[in-house]
Parts: C-alpha cells; sequence; structure tokens
C-alpha cells in the first residue's frame, strides 16, 4: 500500500509543478506544455497507484504488481523526459543570455535604438527566443527532481512491502 501512496503524492506534486511552470512560462506553447505533460503524466501514475488499491482490496496480486511497475517506469521515463527537456530549455536561456548581452552592448554604443522592435530584430537574427526561459528550465529541473524522488521513495516502498510483517 506504500507504494500506491507514493504514487498518489507523486501524481499530485506533478500537477502542483505542472501549475507552477505554467504561470512561469513565458510564451503560451511552453505554458501549454507545461499544463498537457505532467497532468497527462498525473493521470497515468494515479491509474496505475489506483491498479494497486484495487489490486490490495480485490486481493489479486497481478493488478497490484502490474501498477506498481507501470508507476516505477512512469517515474522513470517521466524524469528522464524532464532532464531533457529542462536541459535544451537551459542551452535556450543561455543564448538569450548571451544575445541579450549583445543586445545591450549594441544599444550602449550607439548602433541600435532600444526599442521592440529592434529588439525583435535583434533576436531574430540571432535565433534566440525574445524572452527569458530560465524560469522554465528551474520548473523543468524541479519537476525531474520530484519524478527522481518518486523513484526513490518507490523503490523504498516496494522493499518495505515486500518485508513480512513480524507480529510480537
Amino acid at each position: 500500500m506504500r507504494c500506491a501512496i507514493v504514487l498518489f503524492s507523486f501524481a499530485a506534486a506533478l500537477v502542483v509543478g505542472g501549475v507552477v511552470g505554467f504561470n512561469l512560462a513565458s510564451d503560451g506553447d511552453a505554458a501549454s506544455a507545461f499544463l498537457v505533460a505532467p497532468t497527462f503524466g498525473a493521470v497515468v501514475v494515479a491509474l496505475s497507484a489506483a491498479a494497486i488499491v484495487a489490486g490490495g482490496v480485490l486481493k489479486r496480486e497481478r493488478s497490484a504488481n502490474s501498477g506498481k511497475t507501470i508507476g516505477f517506469i512512469l517515474a522513470l521515463v517521466l524524469g528522464l523526459w524532464f532532464v531533457w527537456q529542462a536541459t535544451a530549455t537551459a542551452k535556450s536561456a543561455a543564448s538569450y543570455k548571451t544575445t541579450m548581452a549583445e543586445y545591450n552592448r549594441l544599444v550602449r554604443a550607439g548602433r541600435i535604438q532600444d526599442n521592440d522592435r529592434a529588439k525583435e530584430d535583434h533576436f531574430g537574427k540571432a535565433g534566440a527566443p525574445a524572452s527569458d526561459p530560465s524560469l522554465q528550465a528551474n520548473a523543468l529541473w524541479g519537476l525531474s527532481g520530484i519524478s527522481f524522488l518518486a523513484l526513490g521513495s518507490l523503490v523504498w516502498a516496494l522493499h518495505r512491502d515486500s518485508q513480512p510483517v513480524r507480529r510480537r
């Protein structure tokens, strides 16, 4: 039953992390991705936790074991996916910071005027995002940490659930 508690907690943390990421996202596409991916993951994780509970209530070991396996795999896959996305977003944030420093240098030198159109042109030519995605990267790193914490907690819960209960 510990595995189900861990998985339900993981699902709740994914939803909270998705909402935080949605609020930190700077553009519409990234914001919708922050809602869709973690929420979809949370639904599937909650379903696997429900399979564990149903297997325990109905005394069907196969259902409980499949829920544990699916939850374990989901925690691993989601953690790796969040790391992959966070790494890409962090690279994009570094590109933004470099391009912004160059833009500010050109403005101080008087080569370009400081207005929205000039900034859009400069960032478009550099191929960098027009807004800073570093908060998005931080949210993704947080989601990956939550996923790997859930993975470790599942390993602990599987170990504890597999030990026989000692009665005194």
